[in-house]
């Protein structure tokens, strides 16, 4: 199959892999993969989690309107971009978590956790605003 969009180098990415990729072959591709039906379509599966996307990012760009300026907009990323989508991708369990972490003597202001338990992995969302070399 020739590929007009792709160039590969070295054997990271075979062509023969690529073929199985396009032609929906290679391991992983199957409904069932993605827990989702035998009679389940996954091209429409990805069409409609596409579509939620975007309605998700649509809906945070305007909330991001509605706000000053200096409004770092935490609560417009966190409810209307990240957690939609998060939740969209399978992470349903996304919990707030209302105390830093305490590793030895350190402590991490660790917002979320991707489940609820407290070794479940970290994640910390803050504002599209904020400049990550900003306290």
């Amino acid at each position: 199959m020739l590929f007009l969009t792709v160039h590969t180098e070295g054997g990271l990415l075979p062509a023969d892999l690529l073929e199985e990729i396009a032609s929906g072959e290679a391991i992983g591709q199957q409904p069932a993969d993605f827990r989702l039906s035998r009679a389940a379509r996954l091209t429409d599966e990805i069409a409609n989690a596409w579509a939620d996307a975007r309605a998700y990012w649509e809906a945070f760009q305007r909330g991001l309107r509605r706000l000053s300026e200096d409004d770092p907009a935490t609560t417009v990323t966190r409810e209307q971009w990240i957690i939609p989508l998060l939740r969209s991708l399978g992470y349903d369990q996304v919990a707030f978590m209302p105390r830093a972490a305490v590793v030895g003597n350190s402590t991490y202001a660790i917002s979320h956790r991707a489940g609820p338990d407290e070794n479940a992995p970290p994640l910390h969302i803050a504002g599209c605003r904020l400049h990550s070399d900003q306290p």
